[in-house]
């Protein structure tokens, strides 16, 4: 019998330190888990802020997406209308030299081949319609200029 009780002495001694082993292999995964838990519920947290945040973010996107074509377009509005003042400007220079070509001029020339010059034509069509002046006058303007 001494036999049989060394035998169950040994197995419970083995039996013991088999269950202090998974006792504290249990203790340790417990400790896992509730770090896990505790890391899994400021994930879930984290992702909650983002998903508040989110639409916001979503919203200023647009705002600046719709800000930043509004710009562009008031920036082509811009270029154009300054390109028109631009081809104005040019225009009113092209005009200003041709009269300053003619004044400079010392002898005017009214007529060519019995006809009057363009520019005569044109000073007659610019003095009607841009100055006003009625077509009984235009004659007498015409010889007082000359």
């Amino acid at each position: 019998m001494n036999k049989k009780l060394k035998r169950r002495d040994d197995t419970i001694s083995t039996l013991k330190i088999k269950l202090s082993e998974v006792q504290e292999e249990n203790v340790e995964l417990k400790e896992n888990i509730e770090r896990e838990i505790h890391s899994n519920e400021s994930l879930q947290n984290e992702r909650i802020n983002y998903q508040k945040t989110l639409p916001k973010l979503r919203r200023q996107s647009k705002n600046l997406k719709e800000n930043s074509t509004s710009l562009k377009d008031k920036d082509e509005e811009e270029v154009c209308s300054k390109e028109k003042i631009i081809l104005k400007k040019e225009n009113q220079i092209k005009h200003l030299k041709i009269t300053q070509l003619l004044v400079e001029q010392k002898i005017i020339q009214t007529f060519c081949d019995g006809k009057y010059t363009n520019e005569e034509r044109a000073c007659c069509i610019a003095l009607l319609t841009e100055c006003h002046v009625s077509m009984n006058k235009l004659s007498d303007i015409i010889e007082t200029v000359l």
